[in-house]
């Protein structure tokens, strides 16, 4: 149930709708509400899978997704930002297509380095996150700093 909801009008499928539909000129708040649905629903309810399947309850699963909230908007937000600073080749589209087709992202509406100082904060929040939802989330801490990091 999870998963379909989070593909679903109130997840993915609303968030591309707003993507497609969105003008340039979308506020901070409208942004995050673009990202939020199109990104981050679907990191969410996966990162619940996992805690359902391994059984999970109370502060651990709270812990987890506050994490998975925080690693959809870093992944959104490092993804805005290699549309403009990425190399084509690496990944595998042009860049700055989203500018071309006049879409809102982190970078049009915050600017490029306050989207980085953003990228750090969420980062952040997921690692404070992962610290209080018990020991085995190593894989879980290398995932959040991959896509801090990554380049493609």
């Amino acid at each position: 149930r999870e998963l379909v909801a989070a593909a679903g009008v109130n997840g993915m499928v609303g968030g591309q709708y707003l993507d497609v539909t969105a003008s340039a000129d979308l506020d901070a708040a409208g942004v995050r509400r673009l990202q939020e649905l199109k990104t981050g629903r679907l990191i969410c309810a996966s990162v619940d899978c996992v805690g359902l399947v391994s059984g999970l309850s109370g502060p651990d699963t709270m812990a987890l997704s506050r994490f998975a909230t925080e690693l959809g908007t870093l992944f959104q937000i490092v993804d805005d930002i290699l549309d403009v600073t990425g190399d084509e080749v690496s990944l595998g589209k042009r860049l700055r297509s989203d500018e071309r087709h006049g879409k809102p992202t982190y970078v049009t509406t915050f600017g490029l380095e306050r989207s980085g100082d953003l990228a750090e904060e969420h980062h952040r929040r997921a690692r404070d996150a992962l610290a209080e939802a018990g020991e085995r989330t190593g894989t879980l801490e290398q995932i959040a700093d991959y896509i801090l990091t990554r380049r493609r």
